[in-house]
């Protein structure tokens, strides 16, 4: 399986298919606000695109190494919500790598070589240090307590697996 094609061909969907018709100011009120439905439909769209390209959304160490997987972001001083991707190690329990974050500016990398100083002073400021909770399943992970996750977190991550009738996909054979 050539894990690395499947990334390049889930981020050319992402920017193809989903990002060009992203209100990212609406996204950011969505999740600040009391109501979710836009952000839980641009999370759902993420987590869709990754099933249809991975078809799984099981990862294992067995077949994964590095994925970026759609996940809902908490910042710990602010309490901002937002959508974004996380970059995972699954080879290593899901250890996290990078963060893509969707805010009212658009996507910016956190740490990213490419933002500017405003938009490194803009991240600094409102969504570091957070949290994060991915839409996906992974074999073994310590690093993300789903369990305590906050309610509307649990709510917009459910959204996203609804239509998998409660059921776990299974890994790709």
């Amino acid at each position: 399986m050539d894990t690395e094609k499947m990334q390049d061909d889930y981020f050319e969907k992402l920017n193809k298919d989903i990002l060009p018709g992203v209100d990212f100011k609406k996204l950011h009120q969505s999740c600040q606000g009391s109501d979710k439905q836009y952000a839980k439909e641009v999370l759902k769209s993420l987590h869709d695109a990754f099933a249809e390209v991975y078809k799984t959304t099981y990862l294992t160490d067995m077949d994964f190494e590095f994925v970026s997987v759609p996940a809902i972001i908490k910042t710990r001083n602010t309490g901002i919500t937002a959508i974004g991707l996380v970059t995972l190690d699954v080879e290593s329990s899901g250890e996290h790598w990078g963060t893509h974050l969707f805010t009212d500016k658009g996507v910016l990398e956190l740490h990213g070589e490419n933002l500017s100083k405003a938009e490194k002073e803009y991240v600094s400021k409102n969504f570091i240090p957070y949290d994060y909770w991915y839409t996906v399943d992974l074999g073994r992970d310590h690093h993300v307590d789903f369990e305590n996750a906050p309610e509307e977190i649990c709510e917009m991550r459910e959204y996203c697996r609804s239509d998998e009738n409660g059921l776990q996909m299974t890994q790709q054979q």
